[in-house]
């Protein structure tokens, strides 16, 4: 209890203070006790200081296995099992295959010694569903049923035995429980996060609103299928709703007590939603805001001003700068200038103080919400990722992190080098063939046996030129978005030898949906329509997450994952320079 004791009025305004400050703390107090409570049956959360010694403790990783009934060797070309887990690292959600043994059984490995850890499984078109891993958990597909009716989650022909068995139960009915009324929701979501016309303050309302909808129809749920696991679901939401909050303070600025709201929120399960919940706040902090940019920006460049860099020539550039950040009218000729002569110049300064200043704010959270926010912070630029390591190994070398970064990195490292040396092993190869070529002009259908296969032939039929390949999908309208947004890098196209090359995923992509795109394309180039292997090669091999995605290959055969984060972000100066660099060599 707050208890006044006022004896005159200029200490009003202290007491008023106090009680604002007393409030916060006990807010929190609440906030906290509250979801301890609602997770509390023998459950952790992912911040409990011993996961850094359970992680990596390979008896405590879940085990789960399954078999396919009715499974005969004849079966395997048409049948694949494919699998992805979410995980706290900078992949996000890991995508593998699972080999099928002769007699229909199979293992779905997983990697860290967390318990509930969320799995979505596919067998070919015939079984998807959602699976919770938590000690052990053995699943049975029988395919002489699912032959004759697919099966999304739960149905005949699906059996879950082992001591995770009800809880799997569990989750997959309600994936399919008023699933219609659900995407209702889940639209509404999308529509007040893209609003133009609501306020922040109109949105985080609004939202919180749609996420009670959302709360009543599990409470429906849980009263007829039993209580012991809504839990789970009560997980999914709270996180998916403080994400989607962070999601609209990007670049701007969250009051305090929102701020404490969401960050007392602690995941129990390593979900989907609990992997976006510390993304989004990581986001929250890499994106600067307005005050935050124009102080990186300005400070950076002024250390280093010279003799032959005037401070009036900099405090003019960056007026204009400004103005073109706020969509005001700019002196575009004094911008382009300064651009040149600051901002190209000084990139890597400009890079090292946005790290600085993300680290700074995430390291304000608490010890191990702050740990999971750096490890799915980390930038995907392989250069700055090392760097980011470094910067977190100096702050604390003993964290348990440390080690899953470097892992990563390392890995994502090989992968590049081993594309590189493929590519120039096979640089001289004759009688290539990217695919079957269709009725539409310089449009294939990729006959490759292999991924690396597939990148080679491509490299060798343009062996003059740099290659930009773009990894992309119909159904997604920024990818052709993407490429409208920069009309200097469709100049920087018609004058530089780089070749586009289009490969479009087949994941939900017909050829005919696939050859109707195509008709209001927006830009030139081969276009490569991969089969589900290589689809599912690609996705696997880089781990991709988002449409589209690019990589760039250098006349000489390297490889670059990192070159080209969106068409709208790349600067043609710098497109130029690589491959004049090349060229050179």
């Amino acid at each position: 209890m707050i208890i006044l004791d006022c004896k005159n009025n200029y200490d009003f305004f202290a007491y008023v203070l106090k009680i604002k400050e007393e409030l916060r703390k006990l807010t929190t107090y609440l906030l906290a006790f509250f979801w301890i409570g609602l997770f509390a049956q023998e459950r952790t959360n992912l911040e409990n200081p011993l996961i850094e010694k359970q992680i990596f403790d390979k008896d405590r990783i879940p085990l789960v296995e399954g078999k396919l009934l009715n499974y005969s060797p004849s079966d395997a070309p048409s049948l694949s099992i494919k699998y992805s887990f979410a995980t706290p690292t900078i992949k996000k959600q890991v995508t593998r295959s699972a080999e099928i043994a002769s007699d229909g059984s199979f293992n779905i490995k997983l990697d860290l010694g967390i318990g509930y850890q969320e799995v979505w499984l596919s067998v070919g078109d015939l079984y998807y569903g959602r699976l919770l891993a938590n000690k052990d958990l053995y699943i049975e597909l029988d395919l002489t049923l699912l032959q004759e009716s697919p099966i999304n989650h739960i149905g005949e022909g699906v059996a879950f035995s082992g001591t995770d068995a009800k809880m799997n139960m569990f989750i997959n009915e309600f994936e399919i429980y008023k699933s219609d009324k659900r995407a209702e929701i889940d639209d509404e979501k999308i529509s007040i996060i893209m609003s133009n016309s609501f306020s922040k303050l109109e949105k985080e309302k609004e939202l919180k609103k749609v996420y009670k909808k959302q709360a009543t129809i599990e409470h429906q749920f849980a009263k007829k299928n039993g209580k012991n696991f809504e839990w789970i679901l009560a997980n999914d939401r709270i996180a998916s709703m403080y994400a989607d909050l962070f999601s609209i303070h990007w670049g701007k600025k969250m009051s305090d007590l929102l701020k404490q709201e969401c960050l007392a929120f602690k995941p129990s399960i390593v979900s989907n939603a609990s992997i976006r919940y510390y993304d989004f706040i990581g986001l929250y902090y890499k994106i600067p805001n307005r005050i935050e940019t124009k102080m990186i920006t300005e400070r950076t460049l002024r250390a280093q001003l010279s003799e032959t860099t005037s401070s009036a020539n900099l405090d003019q550039f960056l007026r204009e700068y400004d103005k073109k950040r706020d969509h005001l009218q700019y002196n575009a000729e004094v911008y382009e200038q300064g651009e040149m002569l600051y901002l190209d110049t000084y990139e890597a300064e400009l890079e090292m103080a946005s790290l600085d200043l993300q680290l700074q704010k995430i390291n304000k959270l608490s010890k191990e919400k702050s740990a999971l926010v750096k490890l799915l912070s980390q930038p995907d630029n392989l250069r700055l990722r090392a760097i980011f390591i470094e910067k977190v190994k100096s702050e604390d070398p003993s964290s348990w992190i440390i080690s899953l970064m470097t892992k990563d990195l390392e890995t994502d490292i090989k992968l590049v080098d081993n594309l590189t040396s493929v590519l120039k092993q096979n640089k001289d190869q004759n009688n290539i063939s990217i695919g079957t070529e269709t009725h539409l002009t310089d449009c294939f259908i990729a006959d490759s046996i292999s991924m690396e296969s597939l990148i080679c032939n491509i490299k060798a039929m343009y062996p003059e030129k740099a290659i930009i390949l773009d990894f992309w999908a119909p159904w997604t309208s920024i990818c052709k978005d993407d490429l409208t947004r920069n009309k200097s890098f469709s100049e920087a196209l018609d004058t530089l030898p780089i070749q586009m090359v289009y490969l479009c995923s087949s994941l939900d992509v017909s050829q005919k949906s696939w050859e109707d795109a195509l008709a209001s394309f927006p830009e030139s180039g081969t276009h490569i329509y991969l089969n589900d292997q290589l689809t599912a090669e690609f996705m696997e091999y880089f781990q991709i997450k988002k449409y589209p995605t690019y990589f760039f290959i250098d006349q000489d055969g390297n490889f670059d994952r990192d070159l080209i984060p969106s068409v709208s972000q790349v600067k043609p100066r710098k497109l130029a320079a690589r491959v004049s660099k090349s060229e050179r060599i």
